[in-house]
């Protein structure tokens, strides 16, 4: 860990990470909240690329979130 920084109101453990690609590697940092168990926030160190979750609500997520959608239609792809 690089340490501990707050993002969002979450207070986060702070990480460099590095994701290998075709020929290359991307490095980024990212920050997972000690409260939920994930990351609310990534950064490449070249900036090329950010992603960070804000207005996060907690709480259960309702079954029917779950749930084909009526008329959906399986595609098989070989």
């Amino acid at each position: 860990s690089l340490g501990r920084e707050t993002v969002g109101g979450y207070l986060c453990d702070k990480y460099e990470t590095e994701v290998k690609t075709n020929g290359g590697s991307v490095k980024h940092y990212m920050w997972i909240a000690q409260k939920l168990g994930m990351s609310i926030k990534i950064v490449s160190l070249d900036n090329s690329f950010s992603r960070e979750y804000r207005d996060i609500k907690e709480g259960a997520v309702p079954d029917a979130v779950f749930e084909v959608p009526p008329g959906f239609i399986k595609m098989n792809v070989p």
